[in-house]
């Protein structure tokens, strides 16, 4: 362990689970979001292309 590391971990009080935990979720977080928000980012291929200009007023 790197003198920087252990002086970083020194006080933070957490423990070996808690970063692996923590790490896991940072690691599986593209893949949730990607099954959270799977309607917001994808949509259904429409045959008519709408000017971009619609577009911007549709909202």
């Amino acid at each position: 362990m790197s003198p920087v590391h252990a002086f970083t971990t020194l006080g933070s009080g957490r423990s070996d689970q808690q970063e692996a935990l923590s790490g896991a979720l940072y690691a599986l977080t593209p893949a949730m979001e990607e099954f959270i928000y799977d309607k917001e980012l994808h949509v259904l291929a429409s045959q008519a292309s709408v000017p971009f200009s619609e577009q911007i007023q549709a909202e």
